[in-house]
């Protein structure tokens, strides 16, 4: 339920009456196809101790890769209006970092927003000719992007934004 309890310079204070939900999830998988099994197992809170914040834990056994994830979120960090996320993988063939922070646009007044992520990682690919399998091939990759945005925010029924950014891609 949400219902206003003030009202001043032109903005609303809104009082939410909410009612908990089981925030745990668990999930598993197998599957069998072409005499190949895969199977995964996964544990994700959604809502840590009341705080907003997402962890989880995932395994996996695949026909090319096995491995283990980490997964942590929170979509109201600092001021409330700045998502943080990070994730890492560990597998059998290679390994995955990944950080993004962005920093939401068209908060009350405050018209800018910016963004930054980053993601790393390295595997070995298999190479497949008429079915046989062929040498393993190393394949890593990195990539990077920095943005920013400014806004009027809504003037006469529009909202008008420009935004700049740059991206770096490396994948060897």
């Amino acid at each position: 339920m949400i219902r206003p309890v003030a009202y001043r310079d032109g903005f609303v204070d809104l009082e939410v009456i909410t009612r908990d939900t089981w925030t745990l999830d668990l999930t598993a998988r197998y599957s069998r196809s072409g005499g190949k099994n895969t199977a995964g197992i996964g544990l994700v809170e959604y809502n840590l101790a009341g705080t907003g914040v997402q962890v989880g834990l995932s395994r996996t056994s695949e026909v090319d890769r096995d491995g283990t994830e980490f997964l942590l979120h929170y979509g109201q960090a600092f001021d409330g209006w700045t998502a943080l996320h990070y994730q890492e993988g560990r597998y059998g063939d290679g390994s995955r970092r990944a950080a993004v922070r962005h920093q939401a646009l068209l908060r009350p007044r405050h018209p800018l927003g910016a963004g930054a992520s980053w993601d790393d990682w390295d595997q070995t690919d298999s190479i497949y000719n008429a079915g046989n399998e062929g040498g393993p091939v190393p394949h890593r990759g990195e990539a990077a992007e920095c943005s920013a945005a400014w806004s009027t925010g809504l003037v006469s029924g529009w909202t008008h934004r420009l935004s700049a950014g740059v991206t770096m891609k490396d994948d060897t």
